[in-house]
């Protein structure tokens, strides 16, 4: 009974994620010229630990200052890409990554994308996240997967 009601957390988690989580070109205020303008699909650099992830734990990692805190990073540091608004690109992009259990994210990768200018846009702001509050099985901080939509939508 326990498992589901987690599971029924984490599905209402990522429906509120799903809904409140639009990055919209009048959002983009700052300089693309910040922004790598390569595609990453996974960054190499955060790859080394190979130590099992969860899906499912007691208590799910947490971003400083939580979810609300989570969206307006996300808004605040997302730049539409001049390509996508050009060519009128929108579209949810999907990112895993894992939480570590020092409250880093690493093992990034799009699992379902829209562009590939929009795609490595989602990367960049997931890599450039602070540590988050790790997640806890056991009453030990433990790595977990994390998925999180990404929508961008021109208005």
């Amino acid at each position: 009974m326990f498992k589901i009601f987690i599971m029924s957390v984490w599905l209402l988690l990522c429906q509120k994620l799903n809904a409140q989580i639009n990055i919209t070109s009048q959002d983009s205020t700052k300089q693309e010229s910040k922004k790598n303008d390569s595609v990453i699909q996974k960054d190499s650099s955060r790859t080394s630990d190979t130590t099992e992830a969860l899906t499912f734990v007691e208590v799910m990692p947490v971003f400083p200052g939580g979810q609300d805190a989570m969206l307006k990073f996300i808004a605040t540091h997302t730049i539409y890409p001049s390509e996508a608004i050009e060519k009128n690109i929108q579209g949810k992009v999907y990112v895993r990554f894992i939480v570590k259990s020092d409250g880093s994210v690493r093992n990034i990768s799009v699992i379902r994308g829209v562009h590939t200018s929009l795609d490595a846009e989602a990367v960049r702001v997931v890599q450039s996240m602070p540590n988050w509050i790790p997640a806890q099985q056991n009453g030990k901080p433990v790595n977990v997967q994390f998925t999180l939509p990404i929508n961008f939508s021109l208005k």
